[in-house]
């Protein structure tokens, strides 16, 4: 199992193929679905993302199946007493983060 810097490169570079493969498929789908229909009027364009959203989901769901998957935890289990309580790394990390 990786940790350390092996598990954050590893990470980092799933995160960029992640980024260009999305990037790529949303200019794809502007190019061929969403351009054709710039100048029509009404809600065509609006109906056809809410179409395309359908089909990529059911492309995950026949690929990938409908069942849950579990993947291990990277972080690691770091807590703290404070008070008779128990205040875990990820609860504190959580609470840190920017709320949108």
């Amino acid at each position: 199992m990786l940790s350390g810097f092996p598990l954050v490169g590893t990470l980092l570079l799933a995160l960029v193929c992640v980024m260009l493969f999305c990037g790529l498929l949303g200019v794809a789908i502007e190019r061929t679905v969403l351009r054709p229909l710039r100048n029509v009027p009404g809600t065509a364009a609006m109906i056809t993302t809410i179409g395309v959203s359908y089909i990529l989901f059911n492309v995950i769901l026949l690929t990938q199946g409908a069942d849950a998957k579990n993947f291990p935890n990277p972080m690691p289990v770091v807590v703290w007493k404070v008070a008779g309580a128990d205040l875990r790394l990820r609860e504190v990390l959580l609470w840190a983060s920017p709320r949108c």
